[in-house]
């Protein structure tokens, strides 16, 4: 007990003092001018996660989400769905991910801008049925 005691209290005294460090700084991690889509998936309110899977190809600017096909839970359909899509840490985007949309057509753009403004990408989100992955 008393050993994990002091293991916690000195990973508590390491954070404190990685978080005070004035010289942290994000941009080697998350450049300002990025501008791509990171993330993209189904609400799993409208299809589980085990149903779906996430291709994502950013030199054609494409993102596939695959799920398998009648998996939309009880009432749900792509009429309005709501797949979110995430950008880059710092980057904009338009329209904003997370709202139930018309996905009947199977795909929508998403437009990115970077944080700093110097770079703009528009994706394209496809949603497509298999039989299995």
């Amino acid at each position: 007990m008393m050993i994990r005691n002091i293991i916690i209290a000195m990973f508590s005294v390491l954070f404190l003092c990685t978080a005070c460090d004035d010289s942290y700084d994000l941009s080697d991690v998350a450049p300002d001018n990025d501008a791509r889509v990171i993330k993209a998936s189904i609400d799993v309110r409208y299809v589980d996660w085990k149903d779906q899977r996430t291709y994502y190809d950013h030199d054609t600017k494409v993102i596939t989400v695959k799920m398998i096909a009648d998996s939309f839970k009880s009432g749900k359909s792509a009429d309005a769905l709501i797949i979110y899509v995430s950008p880059t840490l710092w980057a904009s985007m338009t329209p904003i991910g997370g709202e139930e949309e018309d996905w009947s057509s199977g795909q929508r753009e998403y437009t990115i801008t970077s944080g700093d403004k110097s770079v703009s990408n528009t994706y394209t989100i496809k949603l497509e049925t298999v039989v299995s992955f």
